[in-house]
């Protein structure tokens, strides 16, 4: 578990080469202990690492490896941070259908959780919203993709999240963009890397920077 934390978090810091190094060394390990719901934690997160470096056929090969796993081992709310992934990686691929079969899944899941585990499922809910938006925005229902960052944005300032939050603007960015609204969109764009800078989350603040720049 410390290894896929510290895979993890070089993840959000951006340093992908020392997150790939920690994340395959848990990997080994849960395959010698043979600990099948650790194994697709560190599986979701190498996903999540290739998401970051937009390696999107190796991401979905590797969250399908650990959606089928964790049919068997996994919780509700474990499933529902997979699905969300997976759409991630849809939208990624602009494959559109197939991320709103991924979004519907996940969302039918969190719903059904109960009071004290979407306490405790926050920060997933927060991501699934900004997903929603996220494809929302590719389907051009723009009005629907502001409630969504709206709602995910104050789940993530209730949480203190700089990083869900500089995510967030940086969705409203594109948004904006999609509307035609390029000023807003840069005003957007500039306040999602003043966040990331101030965290130290390099890899996002060089793709928001682009953005600007674009």
């Amino acid at each position: 578990m410390v290894l896929n934390n510290l895979g993890w978090i070089n993840i959000q810091r951006g340093d992908l080469e020392e997150a790939r190094r920690v994340l395959d060394q848990a990997l080994e390990l849960t395959q010698q202990i043979g600990y099948s719901w650790l194994h697709c934690q560190v599986l979701t997160s190498i996903g999540e690492m290739y998401q970051a470096s937009g390696e999107w056929e190796r991401a979905n090969e590797v969250l399908m490896d650990a959606e089928q796993t964790m049919r068997d081992f996994g919780s509700d709310d474990q499933r529902a941070e997979i699905y969300r992934q997976l759409g991630e990686v849809a939208l990624g691929r602009e494959e559109i259908e197939v991320a709103l079969e991924w979004v519907t899944k996940a969302g039918r899941l969190l719903d059904s959780l109960g009071e004290e585990a979407k306490s405790r499922t926050l920060l997933q809910r927060a991501e699934y919203l900004r997903l929603r938006g996220r494809l929302a925005t590719f389907q051009h229902e723009y009005l629907s993709a502001e409630a969504f960052f709206f709602d995910s944005q104050v789940i993530f300032e209730g949480l203190r999240s700089l990083l869900g939050r500089g995510r967030v603007l940086y969705c409203q960015g594109e948004l904006e963009n999609a509307r035609g609204n390029k000023d807003l969109a840069q005003e957007r764009f500039r306040q999602a890397y003043e966040l990331f800078q101030s965290m130290g989350a390099s890899l996002e603040a060089a793709r928001t920077l682009e953005s600007i720049l674009e």
